[in-house]
């Protein structure tokens, strides 16, 4: 019989099957899958990735969409401003054509305008002298320009608030007190009854008119304000009269600065009335109200 080496036993070598890697380097070994950790691919510096893939961009369909997105929203816009704009000169007309009426009421009852009526104590106002203009200098006693909505307020012929006290300065010896005005159609703007009897020019002779303010403290009374833009006073203008700064019942002036809103002044006579829409703002209207 023969003996087996002492120590030792034989072992018949087994095969293993050798280990196969993909080309994502992943290796198996008898079915057990060995997951080595991933590493993203590093991303170029032109935007691809390094294994040569590109990411996605905007075609320019999608560019073009968004394109026309954008111009309808700028669009509305600007019609929504424009439709605001409309209203607002609308109902500015409006104003000036329903103060006329009331004016012409008012002066129906109490046989002078409001204001100037030395009738106001009868309701609360202050008595004015009644020589048919509205006095726009002078002291608290004779600001005839500042009382003449109050009037028609407390006579009863106007239905709204009047709006006080607004400070102004004294340039036209209105001293630092209430002046009581009505609120427009605009921001920051209210209406105003002015005398042009200072001037001798294109107006040519002394009437009583409307025009606007802005109601802060000013040390520049009547150039202070009530700025609308150019446009706006033009197409007020178109709307209810000739369209022209120098000529008919509206007019468009510049204040200080009396040839920036037009080719008008009140100081001159002669210009064609041409609206200077280069200009922003700083003009004003001025409706020269007819009493019967």
């Amino acid at each position: 019989m023969p003996r087996m080496k002492r120590g030792f036993t034989l072992l018949k070598k087994l095969s293993f099957p050798e280990s196969q890697s993909d080309s994502r380097g992943i290796s198996s070994i008898d079915n057990n899958i060995i997951h080595h950790p991933f590493i993203p691919p590093h991303r170029g510096d032109r935007g691809g990735y390094s294994d040569g893939r590109l990411r996605k961009g905007f075609t320019l369909v999608e560019l073009s969409i968004v394109l026309v997105i954008i111009g309808l929203l700028i669009g509305g816009i600007l019609v929504a401003q424009s439709l605001v704009e409309s209203v607002r000169v609308n109902r500015m007309v409006s104003d000036f054509n329903q103060y006329e009426i009331m004016i012409n009421q008012f002066k129906g009852l109490y046989k002078s305008i409001p204001g100037d009526t030395a009738n106001g104590a009868m309701f609360g106002g202050y008595v004015g002298n009644g020589d048919g203009y509205l006095q726009s200098n002078g002291t608290a006693s004779t600001r005839e320009q500042c009382e003449a909505f109050v009037h028609l307020r407390l006579s009863g012929i106007f239905p709204g608030e009047t709006i006080g006290p607004i400070t102004h300065g004294q340039w036209w010896q209105i001293p630092a007190d209430q002046c009581n005005f009505i609120e427009t159609p605009f921001k920051h703007t209210y209406y105003k009854f002015v005398r042009s009897t200072s001037w001798n020019g294109i107006y040519g002779n002394q009437e009583n008119f409307i025009s606007t303010d802005y109601g802060q403290a000013s040390t520049d009374y009547w150039w202070g304000g009530g700025r609308l833009s150019v446009a706006t006073v033009a197409a007020i203008d178109k709307k209810m009269d000739d369209g022209v700064a120098n000529a008919g019942v509206l007019y468009g002036y510049g204040g200080s600065n009396p040839n920036y809103c037009s080719d008008t002044s009140f100081t001159t006579d002669g210009g064609t009335g041409a609206y200077h829409f280069e200009n922003d703002t700083y003009c004003q209207p001025a409706f020269f109200f007819k009493v019967h």
